[in-house]
């Protein structure tokens, strides 16, 4: 529902958020020069999330949240599996599963584009990253808040394997350890291992400085409907 880029840009509306503290730590403030880019494929939440948007670019925020894309390792159509009845759809995903809610003589199922996050990682956040520490001769944080239900697994690896991990400053997670991801199957890492090798890259390589932590913020969990944006 894009609460998580709510809470970075307009934090007073959220005081209890368990969020903030990494925010403020990796982002510090002012937030004026923070960038964020939100990635959400179910079409349910199009309308609010279109209407979210409009607010952003009045308020001069440099924000976005891609409608009906999902974070993936590759980039193309896939089938997203909708869970109608749930609190905010909290188990729709890329992969079906028992969590999900199928009622009868319905379809729970849509199309929707992934995008490859570790290379739009490496080829997009990267450069920037790069150009910003020659101008200014500093570092700038980046960030990822990362709750995909399971694709994580497919992820993270993916995230390791080509060098995008150490580009960020912080990776904030919600582990989903069911097995979830459909496309992480081949992987076969453990939480634990991606973990291991979180410390090993940061170990061998003085420039990598991301920090990962679990973190699941569910504060203001309908924000869309019990916290208006402000006038």
């Amino acid at each position: 529902m894009g609460t998580q880029i709510r809470k970075l840009y307009d934090a007073w509306q959220f005081p209890e958020a368990v969020v903030l503290g990494l925010f403020n730590a990796t982002y510090g403030f002012p937030r004026s020069g923070v960038c964020a880019i939100g990635f959400e494929p179910n079409p349910a939440h199009k309308p609010y999330l279109t209407k979210l948007n409009a607010f952003f670019r009045q308020k001069g925020y440099q924000a976005i949240v891609l409608t009906e894309t999902a974070a993936s390792i590759s980039t193309g159509p896939a089938t997203f599996y909708m869970d109608p009845g749930s609190p905010v759809e909290w188990g729709a995903s890329l992969a079906s599963g028992p969590w999900q809610n199928k009622p009868a003589n319905t379809t729970n199922n849509v199309t929707v584009w992934t995008l490859d996050l570790p290379a739009f990682v490496a080829n997009v956040v990267r450069p920037m990253v790069v150009q910003d520490q020659a101008d200014s001769g500093k570092r700038p944080p980046a960030g990822m808040k990362m709750d995909v239900e399971g694709e994580e697994q497919a992820l993270l690896p993916a995230l390791i394997t080509n060098g995008a991990l150490c580009d960020l400053s912080m990776i904030a997670l919600e582990p989903h350890p069911d097995g979830r991801s459909e496309t992480g199957k081949a992987v076969q890492m453990t939480l634990a291992s991606i973990e291991d090798a979180f410390a090993k890259m940061r170990r061998v390589n003085s420039e990598c400085k991301v920090q990962y932590t679990h973190t699941d913020d569910e504060t203001y969990l309908h924000a869309d409907r019990d916290v208006p944006l402000p006038e």
